[in-house]
């Protein structure tokens, strides 16, 4: 299934579904309702200090983090890091670390995309606490970057290593020379230590990735 909001409204097939309220119009907002058409509240979100509770016919069915991990009804939802895909910024969504939807910036609105209908109230609360992103829609330019620099992050302790594997090839290169020893030694620790450092940072970029949900 796929929703969009655009202007206070959430629209299925071009049909509004919902009608949205907010406190303030800023981040942070303290109060946020989602409504059937005619004022019928269906969700309710009230700030607190660590995240949003969320109300369902006035009763509690939820908590929503500051991390932006939601706790609905005895399930746990956790989103990723942004990343860029068709030059859009886009949010994976899972739930017992399966992936079950996705949120993606669009120019003015926000998309939520899901399978399952039991899923709907989290994608419509991740939705509405994201509302006030909306302007940071990014350019074709920006977007470009930004999956440049995402896919190629590389995993701390993969990126330790790699640069300990110089600087061990280093020192051994310096001692070959100090002991004397046949130059050709130099090159062949070189090219073991290009190859080896290459391999250690292939597998840190292949390991941030997956991760953190980059599909580059």
């Amino acid at each position: 299934m796929g929703y969009l909001y655009r202007d206070g409204n959430i629209y299925y097939h071009d049909a509004i579904l919902y009608n949205v309220s907010f406190s303030s119009q800023y981040s942070g907002s303290g109060f946020i309702k989602i409504s059937l058409p005619g004022n019928v509240p269906k969700i309710e979100l009230t700030k607190s200090f660590t995240g949003y509770k969320i109300e369902g016919d006035n009763k509690y069915v939820g908590f929503v983090s500051n991390k932006l991990s939601i706790n609905y009804q005895g399930k746990m939802y956790r989103s990723s890091k942004p990343v860029v895909e068709d030059n859009n910024f886009i949010i994976y969504i899972s739930e017992q670390n399966m992936q079950v939807g996705k949120i993606t910036f669009v120019p003015k609105g926000i998309e939520i995309s899901f399978n399952n209908k039991d899923d709907e109230i989290p994608f419509l609360v991740y939705m509405v606490i994201l509302v006030p992103y909306i302007d940071k829609h990014i350019t074709n330019e920006d977007a470009v970057k930004m999956k440049n620099k995402t896919a190629r992050s590389i995993k701390k302790g993969y990126a330790f290593f790699s640069n300990s594997i110089f600087l061990i090839a280093l020192s051994a290169i310096i001692l070959v020379k100090l002991l004397g020893i046949n130059a050709l030694f130099d090159l062949i620790i070189a090219i073991v230590a290009i190859i080896a450092s290459y391999a250690v940072r292939e597998l840190g970029y292949s390991k941030y990735a997956k991760d953190n949900n980059i599909y580059a």
